[in-house]
């Protein structure tokens, strides 16, 4: 677990508005909070930059750099009812 001084540093030179949590990630990939889920055990898939507490914080150039490679592939079609 890293220390308030080690968080500090990592932060210090970043735009806050470039930071992302689940919520942010998933809506800015344009997917479900599951399938994000499913995206993180991916090994191409970008680290958190930290996690606090229990909630994941990822770097929103970092993203951009791997959603630029991302090979999206569709989901199943829904159904019409």
């Amino acid at each position: 677990m890293k220390s308030n001084a080690e968080k500090k540093k990592v932060f210090m030179n970043i735009d806050p508005t470039d930071l992302m949590g689940v919520h942010e990630l998933s809506t800015h990939l344009g997917v479900t909070r599951q399938r994000l889920h499913q995206l993180r055990s991916n090994p191409g898939f970008p680290p958190p930059l930290i996690t606090l507490h229990a909630t994941p914080v990822w770097h929103r150039p970092r993203i951009d750099r791997w959603l630029a490679s991302w090979s999206r592939t569709p989901g199943p079609i829904p159904k019409e009812k």
